[in-house]
């Protein structure tokens, strides 16, 4: 007996997948996206043959002994037309292309575009009901898929590109999509939360900066990224978002997403954290304003800082049908859950979003009104040491106090005891001292001291979280200074050559994981496509491009 299940072959750098039709002859060639597997091939030949054949298809056309029809078929056309779309530089094409494949070309991808009827394009939506209750994808991804679907054969009537015109009429413009689930609510967090992430001493400098940028510019990962130093107005307070980073693209710069630059005004709080970044950067010689971790870090680093700061509310760690947990992209809703709850217009909140319709605003219009905050409290004034100097060390003490720097070319006195010392310019402490409001204390991480110098591109303090005493607490101060300026000196000159150490009760790998808050882990991710992620198995350029 013939095979029924189809054939499969890998040529031009890809795989294709060949079906066997209704009278045992072999379909066209349809290709795979880049990437997919053997495994992946042997399934789609079966999945299209085994559509062939219920539906009748043969060479002769559908059902068997009917007029061949003309054109492409769905597989071939849907090729085209992904090229065109990433031609034209949308940016869901990576999961586009993902989606066709997995979804629309099985059930589909052997039927020639002009012969899909809307009884076909039901059939992939009782489908997707059915991936969706036997729980293969979410609700919302099913919807994504038939949105895909849908406007593929819109363009397949109305394309202005005009070779891809193939039909005259749209089949999926009377089929009823997916489903729809419950709605997850949208993360966000207080500012109180907020703060006691800014006070945590154990949290790196770097992050807890990233996380209060990203809020209080109100926009996306990818904007943030690449947002230039010449893009900050600090004589007009006004900064110009105008493009993103494309990560799908090797990191090459695009137009943001909605296609709409906007300018926003500064937010009176993070101006003094605005002009030093400004200030590194130029002395740097950085055109960037910051330099964001991979895409892989974010979400996760996120929720650990977040729980190592005390903040332990639930919802921000599980996913539920109803809820789902924080994601770096949150910091972007809070930014318009803060701007709402402040009493901003919604016209005023789309526009510093760049939100590309109404209805997107509404969301975190309407949430706002639920919750119970005091419009005064958004968008607080933070305290965050500036940029330690390269020719001196900073150290952190207990109690998230900004102290002022160690030199090691003399011994330090009294005088000189960072209490004493005034805060640097532009981070005076607000009414009421210091501390922000519930910020947990210090947690000590090992039953010894655990030192850690400013190198160089490093933004860890020297003492993350106050396991070491004040320096007018033991032993007089002045010896302890010493021993700190020393550790700190050795240790940034290793970390500048590459080299990291910690100095810890032997046997805690896990409190130096702690305090570096994992920059010298080995990767747990063995999927992870990012060059630039911060795991060390990734550092020498291992993983692909970012």
């Amino acid at each position: 007996m013939a095979d029924r299940t189809g054939t499969f072959e890998f040529r031009s750098g890809r795989w294709w997948a060949r079906p066997t039709l209704a009278d045992g002859s072999r379909g066209a060639r349809v290709p795979l996206p880049k990437g997919a597997t053997e495994e992946q091939a042997r399934e789609k030949a079966k999945a299209l043959s085994e559509l062939a054949q219920r539906k009748g298809t043969t060479k002769a056309g559908s059902p068997a002994g009917a007029e061949q029809p003309k054109g492409p078929t769905v597989a071939e056309w849907g090729e085209a037309w992904l090229d065109e779309r990433e031609r034209r530089g949308l940016a869901s094409v990576r999961t586009d292309r993902g989606r066709w494949a997995k979804w629309i070309e099985p059930q589909l991808g052997a039927l020639h575009m002009v012969a899909v009827t809307t009884e076909d394009l039901e059939r992939l939506v009782q489908r997707l009901d059915e991936a969706v209750r036997g729980g293969e994808l979410a609700w919302k991804t099913a919807r994504n898929v038939w949105g895909l679907a849908s406007k593929a054969f819109d363009d397949a009537a109305r394309s202005k590109t005009l070779e891809l015109r193939v039909r005259k009429d749209n089949p999926a413009e009377k089929v009823r999509p997916p489903d729809e689930g419950p709605a997850r609510g949208k993360q966000f967090i207080y500012p109180s939360e907020f703060l006691s992430l800014m006070a945590c001493e154990r949290v790196p400098v770097r992050w807890r900066r990233l996380v209060a940028v990203q809020i209080y510019l109100y926009c996306r990962a990818g904007e943030l990224e690449a947002l230039h130093v010449d893009d900050v107005d600090l004589a007009h307070r006004t900064i110009h978002i105008h493009r993103a980073v494309d990560r799908d693209h090797g990191g090459a710069m695009k137009e943001t997403k909605t296609n709409n630059p906007r300018r926003i005004p500064i937010e009176p709080n993070i101006m003094p954290l605005l002009e030093a970044l400004v200030a590194e950067a130029r002395a740097a010689g950085r055109a960037l304003l910051v330099e964001m971790p991979a895409l892989c870090d974010l979400a996760a680093r996120l929720r650990k800082y977040l729980l190592w700061a005390g903040v332990e509310r639930a919802e921000l760690y599980k996913t539920t049908p109803t809820s789902k947990q924080i994601t770096w992209h949150d910091l972007r809703a809070t930014a318009a859950t803060w701007l709402a709850i402040r009493g901003e217009a919604p016209q005023v909140v789309m526009a510093r979003c760049g939100h590309e319709n109404m209805e997107t605003t509404m969301g975190y219009i309407r949430l706002a009104g639920m919750l119970h905050a005091d419009p005064a409290s958004v968008f607080p004034e933070i305290l965050l040491p500036q940029s330690l100097p390269q020719d001196s060390k900073g150290w952190g003490s207990a109690g998230g106090k900004l102290s002022g720097s160690l030199r090691s070319s003399k011994r330090p006195q009294r005088d000189s005891n960072p209490r004493n010392m005034p805060p640097s310019a532009g981070f005076e402490p607000p009414s009421g001292g210091f501390d922000a409001p519930h910020a947990p204390g210090p947690a000590p991480v090992s039953a010894r001291n655990v030192v850690f110098g400013a190198a160089l591109g490093q933004s860890h303090e020297a003492v993350p979280h106050g396991s070491l005493p004040s320096p007018d607490v033991a032993h007089g101060g002045a010896g302890d200074q010493q021993v700190v300026v020393e550790l700190v000196e050795m240790r940034g000159a290793a970390a500048a050559a590459g080299v990291f150490w910690d100095v810890l009760e032997a046997g805690s790998a896990q409190a130096a994981h702690d305090v570096t808050g994992g920059d010298v882990d080995p990767c747990s991710d063995p999927a992870c496509p990012f060059a630039r992620c911060s795991h060390a198995r990734h550092r020498g350029g291992e993983g692909g491009s970012r």
